[in-house]
């Protein structure tokens, strides 16, 4: 074995390496230029010769290899073949900076100051420690996708990026019984071991993350967490695009794997989610391209938990088109089935929807994303007010930097999520969040968040004979100081409240987090407020 894994390495190392694809974004008098390698180029460089910023990559040039339009603060690009490596030569002013940072096959310049979007950005604390945290929820991604140029471990042809976190949490837990606020104290030990390598012009990227909680009190909230993740990007034929991905998750605490909508707080159970999915983008021309993309999740829910396990799929396909160098928008249509689960049947449904998604992606000043869908979904097995739900759907997100010293981040949703509350199928969940984040002197920055969350019911709840109806409410405030890209210092304060026409689902809670970070983090990771 370890002969055929030599040869292989052997193999990947002495194949040619081509340029696939340049690209450049701009925005707020900053460019980002991106060139896509088949495999890790051996040697790359950039350095300033008068008027141009020559990139030098070990790497030639596929035939026909076009070059995207300038834009500001980039005046001119041109590509120059030399004996076994190819120049990109960038006109720009002398006074503009510019940074070069490398990622197996992906090499990125940045011309312009740096933003506090660069070095900020919300991290995920909150959904690891308070349930039904009313902060984004967003599918959890391999670590190391913003890595610097050489940064981890090698072993072989495979990068490791191995992080430590130590948190103190004060915080109110739902009891499990009542659902009344718990004050619970206890350690977290979080480690966590990203791993990345390129294969035959692709991209394997993996991490696995465990938190370990001690000295606390509920039996509950002693069970580890596990969280893996991995995924594939291929490109073949320089116009099929393919991309597969897994995501596992056993816990306890992060209810927002479970249920996004945020029904689920209490009482707290054990959980396995496994959420397998594969996409593919066929280009037909320069700017439109095909899409499709399926998802399976599996969800299981252990006893004495408040909410019930269920299976989803979900398929998508349409058609996508780069609207400019930044901007694309895509036009399809949805299928999504949620199985009857045996010991919930009600849950039964299927949804046809049609979607408008567009988004624009600025460099790390600007981004942005916005999603409209037209639903109609079937829910057979519930009672007469909740089998049919017809409506639009969205969810939306921008994120803006005012150049080093503030970020501000919007966000929000609408969409019908599975229900375990009596003889419901679904609810109808709309939120809404924001976020500013300001750079303080010696490395600091503050964090503050505030979100609301309304969900409504459609069939009436045997307590008071009326739909049930709830409000969620909560903010938080947080300051971090860096220690380089090494070492981190974050303390958080966060306020949750939850108020229901139905009694007994009210809930105050608040919590105190402290964290030391020690590890390969990639810059978000170091400055990022909690969740």
């Amino acid at each position: 074995m370890s002969t055929v894994a030599s040869l292989l390495v052997a193999f990947l190392a002495s194949a040619p390496v081509e340029i696939l694809a340049v690209r450049l974004t701009g925005g707020e008098g900053r460019a980002s230029l991106k060139v896509l390698t088949t495999a890790a180029p051996g040697d790359v460089a950039a350095q300033r010769e008068g008027e141009e910023v020559v990139i030098v990559l070990e790497a030639s040039a596929l035939p026909g290899l076009s070059l995207p339009p300038p834009v500001p603060p980039v005046q001119a690009l041109r590509l120059v073949p030399e004996p076994g490596r190819t120049s990109l030569r960038v006109k720009v002013a002398p006074e503009v900076p510019f940074e070069l940072h490398r990622e197996e096959t992906l090499v990125s310049v940045v011309f312009g100051e740096r933003t506090l979007a660069e070095t900020v950005a919300p991290g995920e604390l909150y959904q690891k420690l308070f349930p039904g945290a009313a902060t984004e929820t967003t599918e959890a991604a391999p670590r190391g996708a913003e890595e610097a140029e050489g940064e981890g471990v090698w072993l072989g042809p495979v990068r490791l990026r191995p992080a430590l976190v130590l948190g103190y949490v004060d915080v109110d837990v739902a009891d499990s019984e009542t659902g009344a606020p718990v004050r619970e104290r206890y350690l977290q030990i979080q480690p966590t071991l990203g791993a990345s390598a390129s294969v035959w012009g692709g991209r394997i990227r993996a991490g696995y993350e465990p938190r370990f909680r001690t000295f606390t009190t509920l039996g509950g909230l002693g069970t580890t967490t596990h969280l893996f993740d991995v995924a594939v990007d291929l490109t073949v034929a320089q116009r099929l695009e393919l991309h597969g991905a897994h995501h596992l998750a056993h816990g306890v605490l992060e209810t927002s794997e479970v249920d996004p909508g945020r029904e689920y707080f209490f009482p707290l159970g054990p959980f396995d989610r496994n959420d397998t999915s594969a996409s593919a983008r066929f280009e037909m021309t320069a700017r439109l391209g095909l899409e499709a993309s399926f998802d399976w999740n599996r969800i299981d829910v252990g006893p004495p938990s408040g909410f019930s396990g269920y299976d989803e799929d979900t398929a998508r396909a349409g058609l996508g088109y780069e609207v400019g160098p930044s901007m694309k928008a895509s036009v399809g249509y949805e299928r999504r089935r949620v199985l009857a689960s045996p010991t919930r049947p009600v849950i039964e449904a299927e949804a046809d929807s049609v979607y408008l998604r567009i988004t624009d992606d600025r460099g790390p000043a600007v981004s942005g994303h916005l999603e409209v869908a037209y639903r109609d979904q079937r829910s057979p097995r519930a009672a007469a007010p909740g089998q049919h739900f017809r409506g639009l759907n969205y969810s939306a997100a921008l994120r803006r930097a005012f150049g080093v010293s503030a970020l501000v981040e919007l966000g929000g949703g609408r969409a019908t999520d599975v229900s375990a509350f009596e003889a419901n199928a679904f609810y109808v969940s709309n939120a809404f969040h924001g976020g500013l984040t300001l750079a303080l002197p010696w490395e600091m920055s503050l964090r503050s968040e505030v979100g609301w969350t309304w969900n409504r019911y459609r069939v009436p709840a045997s307590a008071i004979g009326v739909p049930r109806a709830d409000d969620l409410f909560g903010w938080s405030v947080g300051a971090s100081r860096s220690f380089g890209r090494r070492v981190f210092l974050r303390a958080d304060y966060r306020r949750d409240r939850r108020r229901s026409n139905v009694p007994g689902f009210d809930l105050v809670s608040h919590g105190f987090i402290a964290q030391l970070g020690v590890g390969l983090f990639p810059d978000k990771a170091t400055a990022g407020a909690a969740k």
